[in-house]
């Protein structure tokens, strides 16, 4: 085995645009990365994952999201430590082009239906419960929760991440 790492690192050890990384087979411990670095550039190559394996996330039973608007990409941003002290599950970011975009879609809610966007960006956030309590509809809140029924409300904020609004 020595000998034939001898052999790779010496006759491979610039990976040319005719041929294969043989060398990713000892640059890399993971098999993505070596099958990545193996075959990316080599011309003609077609490479066939027969199987792959996912490791997921378990889907909560209870989950709400809150859409957090502000004026700009700057105040969006100012906001997201305390969205990170929030301590919400999953936080996504949509500049103003996202916005549009979702606006255009078939069956857009109408917290990303109506606003008149410009230069807005609003942190999308999740929240997930393993058990449900309180509220008309059970969903636990960590935030005050709209009309009953509704869920938790679209929120305004300012260049300086204060809030200015539901």
């Amino acid at each position: 085995m020595p000998e034939l790492r001898r052999i790779i690192t010496e006759r491979f050890a610039m990976k040319n645009t005719m041929g294969y990384g043989i060398n990713a087979l000892l640059d890399f411990d993971q098999p993505a990365d070596v099958l990545a670095h193996l075959v990316v550039g080599s011309e003609g190559t077609l490479t066939f994952v027969s199987s792959a394996v996912f490791r997921t996330v378990p889907v909560q039973k209870h989950v709400a999201t809150g859409l957090l608007t502000a004026p700009s990409l700057q105040a969006a941003t100012a906001m997201l430590p305390g969205v990170v002290q929030g301590g919400f599950a999953a936080v996504e970011l949509l500049d103003a082009r996202s916005l549009l975009t979702a606006q255009q879609l078939a069956g857009s809610p109408q917290e990303i239906a109506a606003p008149d966007v410009q230069d807005h960006a609003a942190p999308l956030v999740e929240q997930r419960v393993p058990v449900a309590w309180g509220g008309s509809d059970g969903l636990r809140r960590p935030w005050s929760p709209g009309a009953a029924g509704r869920g938790p409300p679209s929120r305004t904020f300012g260049d300086n991440g204060t809030s200015i609004g539901a």
